[in-house]
């Protein structure tokens, strides 16, 4: 058991990073690794209206992203751990959402006729050049990323425009009433001004000592604050690829391999920074041509000739393989800086290309990577020994072994935790060193019983560790008499706390009656602050405010005064001014909430349409299906 947790949980720290960020960026289509019960025909998963997602379709869109994500990770994902994401549902559920949408633009007599979809095809920015043209190999690569042959590719092009066409009919009808934009508008701008006096408790008189009996009832109507918390003594057995590492020995032939195998990270390609004129004649570029022979400068051919700037004329900083069309890079790779081709004819058109600098190729020697390239190698075997490790751990414990014991039999270091907090801190509540800052090991001494070994657990790069619960020491309150100082301190800080509300509540009663905020802090004899005018969220402060204080003065009317507590002092704000936004709702201002209240209505009838049409087509999911055909078994 506890070793089968270990391997399951093998990948490496940065690999979970990797899978959780590619979860994200593949959200759609899920990622997962999952094996067929074959044997059976193609069966039906789901059924919306008259369309059926099958089985093998939506196997088809989860391969599709664990392809892609082997080739990110370099290693398999098991079922439990893609099942563990809910990564079936998630996918299942973005290909009805997208069958839901096509369903309803085809009810409503929507379609997307070659000739159309053609056309939007060409016009998508995403498939052209740099010159702004179609290209069809750059079209060739999007299917390529994306994992699909063309007609499939082809087919969710066209399902995606059925949907825009229906959802347009509510991008391109809804109308922000002017009211509500206003209204928004003069709340989020509406803006305040304050006089603001400042009680500092330190400011406040000296308290006395309290007396014993006083002190005693707050030290006990106050446990919480003052116990300490749950401890537990822990006997740790942890291994790092690091602690084996040193034994592993390496031969100069692994370091050879090793090198030949990475050689790409240390060898950098030569560059060239590459600027082109494009024409569409020959004539054209003949013209040009004469032009730069005469000695006239290559950027102002450009604009003058073929009317491009500068921007438009730059490349960038490119390899020989950035270069999409062969012949361009092959010729832009034999000038010297400064120099310019011959037109070059293509597809797109005449190309003049010239190199403005040059970066030679560099690459690292075997001598300058030696080292790094063993400790590289070794830390791997390293990683690869910890499952024979862990096999004998296993064995050891199986016999009967503590862990205490079956680390001294295989010559491992255990650690000795006399008292750890949640925290990850000890008795003097200081950090120890290499505990506190591991989530995994802190979260398995609190999971753990008294007198009971944990799981094999990973934590870290390809680490593992297991761990014995001692003790457990509940938490309890301090005695007074070891911490009478901390008692007494907290005594004095809550009265004085207790003291400045009180007084702050008469200012506050003060200025309500009519009394001037100058008069009473002349009074006082603290400063009188002023702000700037600021809005609901701050903007405008020069100085930090209470959330609450924020609130209550937005609350308040004009000539009302408010207090609210802050760090180590309370604050009583005297409303001087209320400002309403000067800007109009023609102002960019006025816009941007437009918009924004545009998008959020949007949004909510796009949710209404899909109830809508889910309740109107019948969407039907087969569960007993999806768990029959996707089985636990781990891809070989």
């Amino acid at each position: 058991m506890m070793l089968g947790n270990f391997r399951e949980k093998i990948l490496s720290w940065g690999a979970k990073l990797l899978l959780g960020l590619l979860i994200i960026s593949f959200g759609l289509w899920g990622i997962g690794d999952y094996t067929t019960n074959t044997g059976g025909d193609d069966q039906i998963v789901a059924e919306i209206g008259g369309q059926e997602i099958s089985s093998r379709e939506l196997e088809s869109q989860i391969q599709v992203s664990i392809s892609r994500m082997r080739e990110v990770l370099g290693q398999n994902i098991t079922n439990e751990q893609a099942l563990a994401f809910g990564i079936v549902d998630q996918t299942l559920n973005g290909m009805v959402q997208e069958i839901i949408f096509s369903e309803g633009a085809r009810n409503t007599g929507l379609i997307i006729n070659d000739d159309l979809l053609n056309q939007e095809i060409r016009s998508d920015k995403q498939f052209k050049n740099r010159a702004g043209q179609f290209d069809r190999n750059v079209f060739q690569q999007s299917i390529n990323r994306a994992g699909y042959s063309e007609g499939t590719y082809v087919d969710l092009y066209r399902r995606e425009l059925l949907q825009k066409q229906l959802l347009s009919a509510f991008e391109y009808g809804i109308s922000v009433p002017v009211a509500l934009t206003d209204s928004v508008l003069r709340y989020r701008e509406e803006r305040r001004v304050i006089k603001l006096i400042k009680i500092k408790h330190t400011a406040l008189n000296l308290i006395p000592d309290p007396p014993s009996s006083i002190l005693a009832k707050f030290h006990s109507d106050n446990a919480a604050r003052f116990s300490a918390p749950e401890y537990r003594a822990v006997t740790l057995l942890r291994v790092q690829p690091k602690d084996i590492s040193d034994e592993i020995e390496v031969s100069e032939e692994q370091i050879k391999n090793e090198y030949d195998s990475r050689i790409s990270e240390f060898s950098l390609e030569e560059r060239r920074k590459i600027q082109q004129i494009l024409v569409s004649e020959e004539p054209l570029a003949q013209k040009v041509m004469s032009r730069l022979k005469m000695g006239n400068d290559f950027i102002e051919v450009a604009k003058g000739v073929a009317n491009f700037d500068q921007e438009a004329l730059e490349l960038g900083d490119l390899t020989r393989g950035e270069l999409a069309i062969r012949e361009l890079g092959d010729a832009a790779f034999l000038l010297n800086a400064g120099n310019y081709t011959v037109p070059i004819r293509s597809s797109l058109g005449w190309h003049i290309l010239r190199v403005t600098n040059i970066t030679p190729a560099t690459k690292k020697a075997l001598g300058e990577v030696r080292n790094v390239l063993k400790r590289i190698i070794q830390l791997d075997l390293a990683a690869d020994s910890l499952i024979t490790l862990s096999n004998q751990i296993e064995d050891e414990l199986g016999a009967g072994a503590s862990i205490r014991d079956a680390a001294a039999r295989l010559n491992l270091k255990v650690e000795n935790i006399p008292a750890i907090d949640n925290q990850g801190l000890n008795e003097l509540g200081k950090p120890i060193d290499g505990i506190s800052d591991q989530k995994e090991i802190l979260n398995a001494v609190f999971a753990t019983s008294e007198g009971e070994d944990s799981d094999l657990n990973d934590y870290g790069s390809s680490s593992f560790f297991i761990l014995h619960v001692n003790k457990v020491t509940k938490p309890t309150l301090r005695p007074l008499d070891k911490i009478n100082n901390d008692v007494r301190i907290a005594w004095k800080r809550d009265h004085r706390a207790e003291e400045a509300e009180n007084k702050a509540k008469n200012l506050v009663n003060e200025l309500n009656n009519g009394i001037s905020p100058k008069i009473l802090a002349s009074k006082l004899k603290v400063d009188l602050l002023s702000t700037r005018p600021f809005t609901r969220t701050g903007e405008g402060l020069k100085r930090e405010l209470p959330r609450e204080l924020i609130s209550k003065v937005f609350a308040s009317k004009v000539r009302n005064s408010v207090l609210a507590a802050g760090n180590g002092v309370h604050l009583v704000a005297f409303v001087s001014e209320k400002r309403h936004p000067i800007t109009s709702s023609s102002s960019k201002l006025a816009e941007t909430i437009r918009a924004q209240l545009n998008e959020n209505i949007l949004g909510d009838l796009k949710k209404q349409l899909a109830e809508a049409l889910r309740k109107r087509l019948g969407v039907t999911i087969n569960r007993g299906n999806i768990r029959q055909i996707f089985s636990k078994t781990n891809t070989p």
